[in-house]
């Protein structure tokens, strides 16, 4: 956390993504679909950190203002938030429960089969139809297992009734434990940022290559963690890899 004291106010505020409070990813995801330049943005962003009033801030010299701004740069240099922030969400009268921290819960059919193929899609086109679908697949009703079929049901719910704010705080999300995945598991990420190496094989190539010929095993694969499929698509790419350099 950074300290900045000024006047009578000593001011504690998030020197990372994963320390931000959820209103505060919710008004930085606000500010990033304005589309505002640099130091309006930064400019914002520290008063509502610091949350000293106005006509306070108003007085600091522009100096300590872009001193100021280097304390936030992180949120520039792409996400790393991990920390589910939104757990919940409420759309009309309704609640929708999200993943856990690092999405550490989503299933192998969620990653591949839904989230993977919506965002890339999104990222791509900016198609909101498909950030409503990776979204919907990322959120389910309380106690409810991951199911494909409710998908439709929940994007119809997201795309009438939630802000886009919270839409982007979910892709920050996301974009972060994408992240992290790449981080962990390099051999599956060409470019974390946008692709899994993975997810260039045919979502049913990988349930084959995973089933050991058993096709009775694929619906126990889909419901498998999707880091459990990671530690297991690892490994065969390091015994594909070690099987070619054998044969030169």
């Amino acid at each position: 956390m950074h300290t900045f004291e000024y006047l009578k106010y000593k001011r504690h505020y998030a020197a990372m993504w994963n320390e931000l409070t959820d209103e505060q990813l919710l008004f930085v995801s606000h500010l990033f679909d304005q589309g505002l330049e640099f130091e309006a943005f930064n400019t914002l962003v520290l008063q509502n950190f610091t949350q000293i009033p106005w006509k306070y801030f108003f007085e600091i010299s522009p100096e300590a203002i872009i001193s100021l701004s280097g304390t936030i740069d992180f949120l520039h240099k792409g996400t790393e938030l991990t920390i589910n922030l939104l757990p919940k969400l409420k759309i009309n009268k309704k609640t929708l429960n999200g993943p856990a921290n690092a999405m550490m819960d989503v299933t192998f059919e969620q990653f591949f089969g839904h989230t993977e193929p919506a965002f890339t899609a999104f990222a791509q086109n900016n198609d909101m139809d498909m950030l409503n679908h990776l979204i919907a697949a990322l959120y389910s009703f309380e106690n409810e297992i991951f199911n494909a079929d409710l998908i439709e049901g929940n994007k119809r719910l997201i795309s009438s009734g939630l802000r886009r704010n919270y839409k982007t705080s979910i892709v920050f999300f996301y974009l972060g434990c994408r992240d992290l995945m790449a981080g962990r598991f390099p051999k599956l990420f060409s470019n974390k940022k946008t692709t899994t190496k993975a997810n260039d094989l045919a979502y049913f190539e990988m349930l084959e290559n995973l089933n050991n010929e058993n096709i009775s095993n694929n619906e126990i694969i889909k419901k498998s963690n999707i880091y459990e499929a990671f530690v297991r698509l690892t490994a065969m790419i390091e015994k594909s890899e070690k099987l070619k350099k054998n044969n030169k």
